[in-house]
């Protein structure tokens, strides 16, 4: 997915991608996520096939951002643009978009995503959010960054899977898991194994 690696991109046209949502209402799914990569790189079209999903009797409509827009927060037009944004997916019926955050600690979740002052464009963005009557939930993808301290511990081995609370790097994970559901200031928050564990 990175936008570093070279090889030939492509999508499905809208057309495409409500043939296969007319056909999961069809079916009677129940849920719908628009998700990615970015869903925000297509931020004109989503609106279209969210409303698309809702025609198709697909009860539970989602999707979110990583916030890579919220970097800007300090530049003229943010709040406009934000505004914008909320009022465009207030106007579907969109059941949940969410925000990723991968740490409660600014600094790494900024240094993770690669965009500073993310986390301060969330803030300020919410109210927004708020005004327009979208409520944003945050998604936490599960990593060895939740936390400061769990960076530099080791992953639990296998001598460590008979009673795991005893490790350092279980002990360190579950109080940065604590941190961040006592930090986040949304209604919601959802948390997905999205990233690998790995001892490097």
């Amino acid at each position: 997915m990175r936008k570093t690696n070279k090889f030939d991109r492509t999508r499905l046209t809208n057309d495409q991608l409500k043939a296969i949502i007319d056909a999961a209402g069809e079916k009677e799914f129940q849920a719908i996520s628009f998700t990615g990569g970015e869903p925000m790189m297509l931020r004109k079209d989503l609106p279209e096939l969210i409303r698309h999903a809702g025609k198709a009797g697909i009860p539970y409509i989602r999707t979110g951002t990583n916030g890579f827009f919220f970097a800007d927060h300090d530049k003229p037009g943010f709040k406009d643009t934000v505004k914008a944004i909320a009022d465009e997916f207030a106007d579907t019926p969109l059941r949940n978009f969410w925000i990723s955050l991968d740490s409660s600690v600014p600094h790494i979740h900024e240094q993770m995503r690669g965009f500073n002052g993310i986390v301060r464009g969330m803030e300020k963005a919410l109210p927004i959010f708020h005004d327009a009557g979208l409520f944003p939930s945050v998604n936490l993808g599960l990593n060895r960054n939740v936390a400061q301290i769990t960076r530099s511990l080791a992953s639990p081995g296998r001598e460590d899977l008979a009673v795991p609370e005893a490790s350092p790097f279980y002990r360190a994970f579950a109080q940065g898991f604590a941190d961040f559901y006592r930090s986040i200031k949304c209604q919601s928050v959802s948390a997905c194994g999205e990233y690998p564990f790995s001892r490097a």
